[in-house]
């Protein structure tokens, strides 16, 4: 974290984590509440590709005016091309095991694994190609920036326990997926935000986890468009 820059107050703090989770949240409260937000068709899920992309830019300007500090508190440190390529590999491979245990859980367990909204997603990704690349590159760069770039460092702020903020983080992350209806879209978001909570604790680099998100978002769009 960059020393240099002079710490907000934590009511500052406390009040942007709340917000953030608070309008990250909205549709799926809009959804429990009987207000059908998600989309129906291809021109609503382009709207609803904006929606983090508005909230980014909410939090930025928050960032700006209100924190007065980088949008990045830890600086971003520059690794070589093999890096990102060793990096991505063993983060994907993680990634696939993760799947698996929790695919495994679920499948012991008995619980549906099935969610309407995400068949419904893919059936209006099938229609428009575009979107394989669009959709999975909006929630790799906005959910990285917010979950981990603000969500995460600030925490680590308030708290100073980064043990404690990284797994609150994962448990936000995934959290925040409730909205699919199924326990596995809660606890593989989960195990992601935590994998690349660490990650990025440990190696200060924002952008190999916006290239895995968006690697393990986009194989699971292709795959089931093909």
């Amino acid at each position: 974290m960059n020393q240099t820059q002079l710490t907000p107050k934590k009511s500052i703090l406390i009040i942007g984590i709340g917000a953030t989770i608070f309008i990250l949240a909205l549709p799926a409260l809009l959804n429990w509440l009987g207000v059908t937000v998600y989309p129906s068709d291809v021109k609503s899920l382009y709207l609803k590709v904006l929606y983090p992309w508005f909230v980014l830019s909410l939090l930025f300007l928050y960032v700006v005016k209100i924190e007065k500090q980088p949008f990045l508190l830890w600086t971003e440190k520059s690794y070589p091309f093999t890096f990102y390529l060793k990096s991505c590999f063993k983060i994907m491979l993680m990634s696939f095991i993760c799947a698996f245990i929790v695919l495994l859980i679920v499948k012991f367990a008995g619980v549906n694994n099935k969610s309407d909204i995400a068949n419904k997603l893919e059936h209006i990704i099938q229609k428009d190609k575009l979107l394989i690349v669009l959709v999975p590159l909006t929630a790799g760069v906005t959910e990285e920036l917010i979950c981990r770039g603000y969500l995460l460092t600030r925490l680590e702020m308030l708290i100073n326990k980064p043990a404690v903020s990284i797994v609150i983080s994962a448990i936000l992350f995934g959290i925040l997926h409730i909205s699919y209806g199924t326990i596995a879209q809660v606890l593989l978001p989960l195990c992601l935000g935590l994998l690349y909570a660490i990650v990025y604790y440990k190696y200060r680099n924002i952008r190999v986890i916006i290239l895995c998100h968006f690697l393990w978002d986009f194989l699971a769009f292709y795959s089931k468009a093909r």
